[in-house]
């Protein structure tokens, strides 16, 4: 059973008893794991544990943020002294979503590599790292956000990919319109309940790419729609910075699962499919959520496929991807 122990990936908090105080296998340790004599693992709700794991303490951050849509295996693990240490795990499969979000929605304000603004508004290429776009051969479909990592995934309007999932073969993304850097599509997954004739609802769909992107940063997901008046960023076909503001959602004869932004009057359009990136305030350090995926553009008012609303839908999909 002590090998097991071997198959773990063990984080712990900063203030947390180190692993190395339970099990000790160093050179100049005092005992090794297998003269233990209580050393063992327990699972605390029975039953098999089995299949790879990350485990922390049980009052870990990512074990909070993991607990509302994951299942966690508690564990005792028993010292030398046979003084039992409750730890929380998590499949190493189902803890990548979690890894994404702490390391998702961080831009490069100057660019990626560095470079200067031909106009003040101008988007540079690298800014947004999750952004890209679907092709189908050579010619371009609509953009997508990535979202995810180890999956790879995206997410892009239902409207987009309703006529091109049949020939997934011929899809590919590319990000920053790069075509040196192209990632083929392994599979479309688009929201069970999307009605191509009724597109405000439900209009969203995910990708999965077959190959890692190492060179780009995922957007993070919300939980929660965005609080009324906070300035968001939508970008033009031509990469030209759109200030959104978030009205208060009453004002917009919204349908379930949309939500609305306004724009200066005359300004450029933001592009069809393309993101809402929204800055949480409540949170340290500048970082952006996917808030919305365009939907509709009348007059000032943006009509968008409401992120918050889809965020179980989306995790349950990248863990079936996984």
């Amino acid at each position: 059973m002590i090998r097991y122990m071997f198959l773990l990936a063990i984080a712990w908090s900063a203030n947390a008893q180190s692993l190395d105080s339970v099990f000790s296998s160093s050179n100049n340790n005092k005992k090794s794991i297998e003269n233990l004599k209580c050393s063992r693992i327990e699972p605390k709700d029975g039953g098999v544990w089995q299949g790879c794991y990350d485990c922390f303490t049980c009052d870990h951050p990512r074990i909070r943020q993991h607990y509302k849509a994951k299942s966690i295996t508690r564990q005792l693990i028993v010292d030398d002294n046979c003084a039992p240490l409750e730890v929380c795990c998590v499949q190493q499969s189902e803890v990548t979503s979690i890894r994404s979000q702490e390391n998702c929605g961080k831009s490069n304000p100057e660019g990626d590599p560095r470079r200067v603004r031909s106009t003040l508004r101008s988007v540079l290429p690298g800014q947004y790292p999750w952004r890209a776009w679907v092709y189908a051969g050579e010619q371009k479909r609509c953009p997508v956000s990535y979202i995810n990592f180890y999956p790879d995934v995206l997410v892009t309007t239902a409207t987009c990919m309703k006529h091109v999932t049949n020939n997934e073969d011929d899809l590919s993304v590319r990000f920053e319109r790069d075509p040196s850097r192209v990632a083929n599509i392994a599979s479309v997954v688009i929201h069970p309940d999307y009605n191509y004739d009724d597109k405000n609802q439900y209009d969203i769909a995910l990708l999965k790419l077959d190959t890692s992107v190492k060179t780009s940063r995922p957007v993070c997901i919300p939980e929660r729609q965005p609080e009324v008046g906070t300035t968001c960023v939508a970008v033009s076909e031509d990469d030209i910075t759109i200030a959104a503001v978030i009205p208060p959602q009453n004002q917009c004869n919204n349908t379930e699962g949309t939500l609305c932004a306004f724009v200066p009057r005359f300004d450029f359009i933001p592009e069809s499919a393309s993101g809402l990136f929204c800055v949480d305030q409540s949170q340290q350090g500048e970082k952006y959520f996917l808030h919305g995926i365009m939907l509709s553009f009348a007059e000032n008012l943006i009509r968008y496929t409401r992120i918050s609303d889809y965020e179980k839908w989306i995790a349950d999909e990248i863990k079936s991807m996984a």
